[in-house]
């Protein structure tokens, strides 16, 4: 069996203005002869940005509220049935999707599976007001990334040295996927001396 790279993502991803940064890590595993998916929802219509093959829309309710539970719900289907139908393949999820990979590495575990999972980080809490608060749920949630995950992908250098400087093991396994950005422009270490 091949191995294939499956991204969940808690996005509606035709209201995303950067769908290129959802989609560059699906674009990169096609370049490698990987086969990939991206599983997301909608708000209101579905694209694909010519990767109908490889992007997968969860869910079919109208109801925004109904929505998000469905999608709760069938991302947790989906990741278990990717662990009983497949043994060497690697699933990634944003942070929100951290905790509902938790029956599917259990699974994954009990089967003896070599699937991996690995937390993506394009980015964390940025409101003022509820920094700290947010923070604090971040990183309630991604503990379980840190102790359970086989790795980390991060949008830049500085968002994995941020992030990861709250925990001790440096063993991790992290991949940076820059999207394009100009690293230097966005590094705040560069504009400290000014």
């Amino acid at each position: 069996m091949n191995k294939r790279f499956h991204w969940l993502e808690a996005k509606q991803l035709d209201r995303v203005t950067n769908f290129s940064t959802e989609i560059e890590p699906i674009k990169f595993a096609l370049s490698h002869n990987i086969e990939a998916f991206y599983y997301c929802t909608f708000a209101k219509n579905k694209k694909y940005y010519g990767l109908k093959h490889n992007i997968k829309y969860l869910g079919i309710l109208k109801n925004k509220y109904l929505k998000h539970v469905e999608f709760q719900i069938l991302v947790v289907i989906k990741a278990i049935s990717i662990v009983l139908t497949e043994s060497e393949s690697v699933l990634m999820v944003n942070q929100g999707l951290i905790r509902h990979m938790l029956p599917a590495l259990t699974l994954n575990n009990l089967l003896k599976r070599k699937n991996k999972f690995v937390s993506d980080i394009r980015t964390t809490p940025t409101s003022p007001k509820t920094f700290d608060q947010k923070m604090k749920t971040f990183h309630k949630q991604f503990q379980y990334a840190i102790k359970y995950f086989d790795g980390f992908s991060f949008i830049t250098p500085f968002m994995e040295q941020y992030v990861m400087s709250r925990y001790e093991n440096k063993d991790y396994k992290i991949v940076n996927w820059s999207s394009g950005v100009d690293l230097d422009l966005f590094n705040p270490y560069n504009y400290l001396s000014r």
